[in-house]
């Protein structure tokens, strides 16, 4: 489930118990990538869940409707912190007494137009001597990777990558590489809204 940095969003599970079975516990985790698993909020009873505080304060909820039979859990002004995989765990009495356990899933990925923090790009100006290696930095932040890079030259397109090689790189810089050069960045979010530019002047011997 895909949501832009700064939106709300709805993460759904339909869960009933059968007739016979009674429910015990819940409670519904985020596990981040790389990160700790985290709490999100815990059953009190199968129609009272109460949020943590570090959610509730951000106006998060869970709600179980009776009607419905769906779990919803409302996520207010969705941030990177809040990309991963969130767990329903549910746990109740079979009609035989046994107590079973369910899981659901929701993936929520945090989607972040690209942005440049600073010393991420070269802007400006470059000067070089001719026949000396050049590089021209672009290397932008944003959610999800890798970040799709066009670099132009003088208004024309001329190299399509990633984040994972951004850079323009030069071994034996020429006159005839003298230009404005402009990265332009984009992902699944949307595209960046700067785009550094570098004007590479040549000393030519």
């Amino acid at each position: 489930m895909d949501v832009n940095s700064g939106s709300n969003v709805q993460g759904t599970w339909g869960f009933s118990t059968n007739p016979g079975e009674s429910y015990l516990s819940g409670n519904i985790k985020l596990a981040p990538p790389g990160k700790a698993v985290v709490n999100i909020a815990l059953f009190k009873s199968e129609f009272n869940i109460v949020t943590y505080p570090k959610y509730s304060g951000r106006g998060w909820s869970v709600t179980h409707s009776q009607n419905t039979k769906k779990i919803v859990l409302n996520v207010i002004k969705a941030n990177t912190d809040d990309d991963g995989e969130y767990t329903l765990e549910l746990t109740y009495l079979s009609s035989a007494g046994t107590p079973l356990t369910d899981t659901y899933g929701i993936r929520l990925n945090v989607l972040v137009i690209p942005y440049y923090p600073p010393d991420s790009f070269d802007s400006g100006s470059k000067t070089s001597d001719e026949g000396k290696s050049v590089t021209i930095k672009c290397e932008p932040e944003g959610s999800p990777k890798p970040i799709e890079i066009i670099w132009e030259k003088n208004n024309v397109r001329i190299r399509k990558t990633n984040t994972d090689n951004p850079n323009l790189v030069f071994s034996n810089v020429t006159r005839n590489d003298i230009g404005t050069y402009v990265c332009k960045a984009s992902n699944k979010a949307g595209s960046a809204l700067t785009n550094p530019s570098t004007q590479l002047t040549v000393k030519c011997k």
